[in-house]
C-alpha cells in the first residue's frame, strides 16, 4: 500500500510515488476488496470447502434443485 499523505499535491510527489498511487487506484477500480485481508475464520472455511470437495460431499445444481422441488 502506498504511504502518502492525504495532504500531499501531486507536484510533491516523486514520479515513482504518482505510478504508485495511480496502479492503486486502478485496483481499487477493478476489485473494490483490494487491500483487504482474508480473516482466520474465513480462511479455515475455505480449507473445509476444498476438503469437502476433494471428499465428495458436494451436491450437483441438479440435485439441489431436485430435493428443493424446483
Amino acid at each position: 500500500m502506498l504511504t502518502v499523505t492525504d495532504d500531499k499535491k501531486v507536484s510533491e510527489m516523486t514520479v515513482k510515488e504518482l505510478k504508485e498511487l495511480i496502479m492503486e487506484v486502478v485496483q481499487e477500480a477493478i476489485d473494490p476488496d483490494f487491500g483487504y485481508e482474508l480473516r482466520d475464520d474465513f480462511i479455515e472455511s475455505l480449507k473445509e470447502a476444498e476438503n469437502d470437495i476433494k471428499a465428495g460431499r458436494v451436491y450437483t445444481l441438479d440435485e439441489v434443485k431436485s430435493e428443493l422441488g424446483l
